[in-house]
């Protein structure tokens, strides 16, 4: 019902006059509300957008500082009243139509369960006479829009995926996919950026029309998609096949491979957010993704997801308090069965005395890039440690330290390590580096510079695991090695692969007519030794002589030779 006392807008213009306007100055007819406000009344007086006759073009009048107050309370999520509330006082509003002629703002409102988008615009109606046409627009799918495929990016598959599982009670209906494109970076050496593009929107498509028939998919972050599928269309033995297909841009073709992981969508009221980390830790936990490019969550994933992020929080305070210790393997002449250099190998020791495994925490360090802390601690260790014996005229033997490839990412730890060892020359005799062959494989023109400077100081450089999958002949003929690791698994098929005794000895011989001396890893019994003894191996490392031990043990072992 309009009051005329409320808005004085009536009172200058006709509802033919108004009607008649509107449309002119509209050019969106979409509108969730429109307006006018009349300032000297501070009132607002609602526009019908689809009226019969001009007289139904306005609907009712109010007070619009009560109006403001009750959209505040209804509608603004409390983290955004406080911008509504300035954005929306007329005083904002007045001052920036006549800066700019026109204003405009935008909030979000939770409406009916749902966060959606809203734009407020602002424009004079009838600048004499302060008369301000106001318009609601409901933008969410603007926010919500992913500005490569153009179908929903992570916000709206969030929003859209709530709105399906609302009132969901079915805990084995759904499953949430997490869908990763495979060497995406060299699709786009190979195509292009456009390339690149026209390869995700040709993804989005092409999941869309699978056997999957997706409920919901959307680009979530660069070549990651989500995926919102019924389980009844999860055929395992048909997924391979979905994540490998050709694609052709340009007169190429290019073979395309996803990975996925998969979360069951088991409890309500779900958390899309939650499920979809799940998911991608799945995939990240994917090994062999050729033969199987999927992986269902589980809970041990989280569990061991956890204890990564643990280990990441710690690693700080775990240096502090010496919960990080240096062990050392011993590496023995099998001839004389003397000690001839160790290992040293990184321990974390809680102070309740559990011992976090290597296994889980130097990948966890060289994932999120902190292992060059520990391989520096490490080197240091190692340096006082001989340093201190040297000093004292006591035993000493090389001692060789494990660098990561992502070590050489960053400057400054070779950097630092090389330089320690520069300062004082007594300990270069004694100081060895192993890198494994598939970090030898992945290094920079800057890695290389790094190792020829340990090469110039007659540091000794060892090529690690040769053998564990990544072996070429010519890392062998571009770098010179002092030593070659021959890898434990090679060690361990003894007796039971007739092949495995065969290829030690062709290492062994290879690696003699090179001028390269072998360290055999992994020797747990007489046999294996003997065995390598007759091969020629120059040096064993192994729990058969001994595992790796605290340093003041292996004090004690130096101290007897």
């Amino acid at each position: 019902m309009v009051d005329n006392d409320l808005c004085g807008v009536l009172n200058r213009f006709s509802t033919r006059e108004i009607a008649a306007m509107l449309p002119k100055i509209l050019y969106e007819d979409e509108y969730y509300s429109v307006a006018l406000i009349d300032v000297e009344s501070r009132g607002i007086t609602r526009c019908r957008m689809i009226f019969s006759n001009d007289e139904d073009v306005l609907d009712r009048s109010a007070e619009y500082d009560s109006v403001r107050r009750t959209i505040t309370d209804k509608w603004i999520p409390d983290e955004e009243r406080e911008d509504y509330e300035e954005a929306g006082d007329l005083t904002t509003i007045i001052k920036n139509l006549d800066d700019k002629g026109t204003y405009e703002f935008t909030t979000h409102h939770v409406m009916g369960g749902e966060v959606l988008l809203f734009r407020y615009r602002y424009i004079y109606f009838d600048k004499e006479h302060t008369v301000i046409l106001t318009t609601m627009k409901d933008i969410t799918s603007l926010e919500e829009t992913d500005m490569v495929t153009g179908g929903v990016n992570r916000k709206g598959f969030r929003r859209l995926a709530d709105r399906i599982f609302k009132g969901e009670t079915a805990t084995d209906r759904y499953a949430l996919l997490y869908i990763d494109l495979k060497n995406f970076k060299s699709v786009n050496e190979i195509i292009g950026f456009k390339g690149g593009d026209a390869l995700l929107r040709y993804f989005l498509k092409y999941i869309n029309n699978s056997p999957l028939n997706p409920v919901l998919t959307a680009r979530n972050s660069a070549d990651h998609f989500a995926c919102l599928v019924e389980c009844k269309n999860l055929d395992y033995d048909r997924l391979a096949d979905i994540f490998q297909f050709e694609f052709i841009y340009d007169g190429k073709s290019i073979n395309v491979y996803a990975r996925c992981g998969i979360c069951k969508v088991d409890r309500f009221p779900a958390d899309v957010d939650a499920m979809y980390d799940m998911a991608k830790l799945a995939c990240n936990n994917l090994t062999n993704e050729y033969m199987q490019p999927y992986i269902v969550f589980n809970n041990d994933m989280s569990d061991l997801y956890i204890k990564q992020c643990m280990i990441h929080s710690n690693l700080p305070y775990a240096l502090e308090r010496n919960e990080l210790q240096v062990f050392y393997q011993p590496i023995y002449d099998p001839y004389t069965e003397k000690i001839v250099e160790a290992e040293a190998l990184i321990r974390w020791i809680m102070p309740n005395g559990d011992v976090i495994s290597p296994g889980l925490f130097l990948p966890t360090l060289e994932k999120n890039g902190h292992i060059a802390k520990v391989d520096y601690f490490v080197s240091h260790t190692v340096n006082k440690f001989i340093e201190d014996r040297l000093n004292s005229g006591r035993h000493v033997v090389p001692v060789t330290v494990n660098l990561s490839r992502m070590d050489f990412y960053d400057a400054k730890t070779p950097s630092a390590i090389i330089d320690e060892i520069i300062a004082k020359s007594s300990l270069r005799p004694y100081r060895m580096f192993e890198i494994t062959e598939s970090a030898y494989m992945s290094l920079n023109d800057r890695a290389e510079e790094m190792i020829g400077r340990m090469r110039s100081l007659g540091v000794g450089l060892l090529l690690d695991d040769f053998g564990s999958g990544f072996s070429s002949y010519g890392t062998i003929a571009n770098y010179d090695f002092d030593i070659i690791k021959l890898d434990m698994q090679f060690i361990r098929m003894l007796g039971k692969n007739k092949k495995s005794g065969k290829i030690i000895r062709s290492i062994i011989s290879m690696a003699h007519e090179l001028g390269v001396k072998i360290v055999a890893e992994g020797a747990e019994t007489r046999e294996q030794v003997e065995f390598l003894k007759e091969c020629g191996s120059d040096y064993i490392q192994g729990y058969y002589f001994s595992r790796p031990i605290p340093q003041s043990e292996f004090e004690k072992l130096l101290d007897e030779c």
